[in-house]
């Protein structure tokens, strides 16, 4: 069942649990919209692109984010016009990171 996660965790992981007495699980996972507002609604920062741990991009991508989305809003003379130029500009670069993280989720080491 946990054969796509790869890489050295899991099985570590799973052989941990069968020792302990009790166990708490944690789960790292990525939400994709395909909007990031709606009306006068915005998410942003993690909320809105959710980069993981793995990525290590969580603070860069709140400032990379949050500073074009401020210089829009005082641009544009529309609401949905500087969401949508935001979303537009943003996007690629925040896919490539969404990948990148995927990507490095099967590099992490679980105990020594």
């Amino acid at each position: 069942m946990f054969a796509e996660f790869g890489g050295d965790v899991v099985p570590a992981m799973l052989d941990a649990m069968d020792r302990a007495e009790s166990v708490l699980f944690d789960q790292v996972g990525q939400i994709r919209l395909s909007r990031w507002s709606q009306g006068r609604a915005v998410l942003v920062g993690d909320s809105v692109w959710c980069m993981t741990l793995h990525s290590g991009q969580g603070s860069d991508m709140g400032i990379t984010g949050a500073e074009p989305l401020a210089r829009l809003l005082t641009e544009e003379d529309r609401l949905s016009a500087a969401l949508d130029t935001w979303d537009q500009r943003l996007r690629p670069l925040v896919t490539r990171h969404q990948k990148e993280a995927l990507r490095m989720r099967h590099f992490s080491r679980g105990p020594s």
